[in-house]
């Protein structure tokens, strides 16, 4: 915590307290402030655990716009490569389809996303619970 001597002018605040911003990374990305026009010492320990909270959500917050934007990225890479790209949950349902997959397959990805991946993989790589079979998800990893 760190305290500022109060400034008198308009408009003006005092850093009542901070809490760093941490990321799962390890790394310290920021500082949260909390600014008050009235000086005050000492927070009580439900404020401190509300400034605690609040730095998280922060971090969760900048966290997953940063995966957003990752993924966004990745999308438009997949986008514009000429080889077919293609994604599949657990349970062998399509969750991608590029437009180079599209090409190869014949199949458009609003028709495709969703499907089982029985409709381009044979049979026997597809469990009969709609699994991808460990053979087949070695290659894929």
């Amino acid at each position: 915590m760190h305290r500022q001597p109060p400034d008198r002018r308009a408009g003006c605040h005092s850093l009542l307290c901070g809490r760093p911003l941490i990321a799962t990374s390890g790394y310290c990305i920021g500082r949260l402030c909390v600014l008050d026009p009235n000086p005050r010492y000492g927070l009580t320990a439900g404020q401190r655990q509300a400034l605690i909270d609040l730095a998280r959500i922060v971090i969760g917050l900048i966290e997953a716009s940063h995966s957003r934007q990752i993924g966004l990225i990745a999308t438009q890479v997949a986008d514009v490569t000429s080889d077919a790209i293609l994604c599949a949950d657990d349970i062998g349902r399509i969750t991608f389809w590029n437009a180079a997959a599209e090409a190869m397959f014949g199949r458009s990805a609003a028709d495709t996303i969703g499907a089982e991946l029985s409709i381009i993989v044979p049979l026997p790589c597809v469990l009969p619970t709609g699994q991808v079979s460990p053979a087949l998800h070695k290659v894929a990893t």
